[in-house]
């Protein structure tokens, strides 16, 4: 951030992706079944947690909003709200 001070960062989890719940299943060692993935979004769940736990010393240095997925290639996003349930987290710094 230091060499780019206005650039935007997107987090998101690689079990968030639509298709994971169907690539999971195979090998699912929690006997879910694919339209109910118990392993699908624990990564942006643990990026959303740090970012609630630590929000009022992060708040004071970066801007945040959350996203959600309308499917692969679209979404949208809005001022991040630590109760929300967000598919993607983004962050800048405040400069």
């Amino acid at each position: 951030m230091n060499n780019y001070p206005g650039a935007m960062v997107m987090v998101a989890g690689s079990d968030s992706i639509d298709s994971y719940p169907q690539k999971c299943w195979p090998n699912c060692k929690k006997k879910c079944v694919p339209s109910v993935c118990k392993n699908a979004n624990r990564r942006i769940t643990i990026y959303k947690n740090f970012v609630n736990k630590n929000w009022e010393l992060l708040a004071k240095e970066y801007k945040f909003w959350g996203g959600f997925k309308l499917n692969d290639f679209q979404g949208y996003m809005e001022e991040y709200k630590t109760l929300n349930k967000y598919q993607v987290v983004y962050f800048q710094k405040i400069i």
